[in-house]
């Protein structure tokens, strides 16, 4: 038993040592709730305020470098899930960065709700410039009820918005995830789990060499209705091996044990 502890002990020291390891399997949310729902807890007005601006809000929350910045109130009236959803007017364009940045791929799930008239851009980049050249992907939700997808060629540039076959209706809860991959700059797009289906990968908008934030761009005269929001990084195949090792490690010496014990 104080060989298994040992070999144990030292996994989850290798592991407090070493956190990318435990970055790599860290989901980061954020649910702009108060008392229900996502990252909700018992104090009042936390993590956020119903009835009051995003900024600066979300404070508690794991995995964020710091709070929301940006326009935007949390309200109550129109949620996906909890007490509480992001309603982001015309013109207001809240972010938000996680830690540590992310050069390996990770997948963002989001449920986004509109208005007649709702315009958005929604943006993956890298710090917080609003620079093209370290944007990554880039969707968008046109007053014309489609769903839109930047094909971009790495340089920073205005390509021409994709018209996906994917269609919104006002007042509906949709589902958008997106997959990124920093090492091939390139990304996947879905709405509600079916994933849109082009010749090839979609490229970065710009050059980013990692990913950190989050922003949501509302241009229209309708308003954009944001929550649920799910960050999860995907480990690298290092990591899961070190992972394995490490854990077959702990099993060793388990079974060292019971033999022992079934062999005196």
């Amino acid at each position: 038993m104080t060989r298994t502890r040992s070999v144990v002990a030292f996994v989850l020291l290798h592991l407090a040592a070493t956190p990318s390891l435990v970055d790599a399997a860290f989901v980061t949310q954020a649910g702009f709730n108060d008392a229900t729902g996502i990252n909700s807890n018992p104090t009042a007005n936390s993590p956020y305020q119903l009835g009051a601006t995003v900024s600066g809000k979300g404070n508690g929350e794991p995995g964020w470098a710091g709070p929301w910045n940006g326009n935007g109130m949390v309200q109550s009236s129109t949620v996906f899930e909890g007490d509480g959803a992001l309603q982001i007017t015309s013109t207001a364009a809240p972010f938000r960065q996680w830690t540590p940045q992310v050069a390996g791929q990770l997948t963002i799930e989001q449920y986004v709700r509109f208005t007649e008239g709702a315009r958005l851009v929604a943006y993956v980049e890298q710090g917080t410039t609003e620079s093209t050249a370290l944007h990554g992907p880039v969707w968008q939700a046109f007053p014309n009820h489609r769903f839109n997808v930047i094909d971009g060629t790495g340089d920073g540039g205005s390509p021409t918005p994709i018209v996906t076959n994917f269609a919104w209706e006002p007042n509906v809860w949709y589902k958008i995830t997106v997959h990124t991959n920093v090492a091939t700059q390139t990304w996947d797009f879905a709405v509600n789990d079916v994933p849109y289906v082009s010749a090839n990968p979609l490229g970065f908008r710009g050059s980013p060499t990692a990913l950190d934030e989050v922003r949501y761009l509302s241009e229209g005269s309708g308003l954009v209705f944001l929550d649920a929001l799910t960050i999860v990084p995907e480990p690298s195949m290092a990591m899961l091996a070190s992972i394995g090792m490490m854990l077959f490690l702990a099993s060793l010496a388990t079974r060292q044990v019971t033999n022992r014990r079934s062999h005196p």
